[in-house]
């Protein structure tokens, strides 16, 4: 996935951020387009009333060998030996909601995206929305729990 494009936020609904020439693009979320976006981009600021988070996407992944036997080995790694075939290599990504807090950083799942032709998924607006309430939620049970002096 590449760099956030700067200053990419969602907010009312929506994705607003500049592309390369500058211009101002505006998707709506749980479009095709929204998907299409954050198939090249890993980072965006989500927005809303309870102060919103930044969404990051965090890759998972297996890389798949040959051995001369015939048997498959399974790597989180890629490994270098010429003894073994590449056969592929499956990628996905968790999505993750953060917030920094007068508490420390609150972390929230948000779903995970599949990009494969049989399954192919994304955070949806109404996920996003039910993690700004977890943290929100997370950040009020922790400042019970340690009130400031």
């Amino acid at each position: 996935m590449a760099e956030m494009r700067r200053h990419a936020v969602v907010r009312g609904g929506c994705l607003t951020y500049f592309d390369e020439d500058g211009r101002l693009v505006t998707i709506p979320l749980d479009s095709d387009e929204w998907a299409e976006w954050l198939d090249g981009n890993a980072k965006f600021r989500y927005d809303d009333e309870l102060g919103g988070f930044i969404a990051r996407a965090e890759p998972r992944g297996f890389f798949y060998y040959r051995t001369p036997s015939g048997l498959i080995v399974k790597s989180r790694k890629p490994i270098d030996d010429p003894r073994l075939e590449f056969v592929q290599h499956l990628q996905w990504y968790y999505w993750y909601a953060y917030r920094r807090t007068s508490v420390g950083v609150v972390k929230a799942y948000l779903g995970a995206s599949f990009n494969a032709p049989y399954a192919r998924t994304h955070p949806t607006s109404e996920q996003l929305r039910k993690a700004s309430l977890r943290i929100a939620e997370k950040e009020e049970r922790r400042s019970a729990k340690n009130p400031a002096s």
